[in-house]
């Protein structure tokens, strides 16, 4: 599916932070048959948009999700 110029800048927005890399991946979770799936494909969206991963793997994402996670139960 082609993105326009502005859906790929609000994506670019949104995956810049770990809460709007997170939030993508959880919507994403349904579309995928595994939890590391839905990972990667966001994680190939980030490298398209730019050049690099954000993750160097699905473990260290694991990580930062339960910090925020767990950071946000405590809100």
């Amino acid at each position: 599916m082609k993105k326009t110029c502005e859906e790929k800048l609000a994506l670019a927005r949104k995956l810049s932070s770990p809460e709007g890399f997170i939030d993508e991946y959880q919507k994403r979770l349904f579309s995928y048959p595994r939890n590391v799936d839905a990972y990667w494909s966001v994680e190939e969206d980030f490298f398209y948009l730019f050049g690099r991963n954000r993750y160097s793997c699905y473990q260290s994402f694991h990580t930062i999700l339960r910090r925020v996670v767990k950071r946000n139960r405590t809100r």
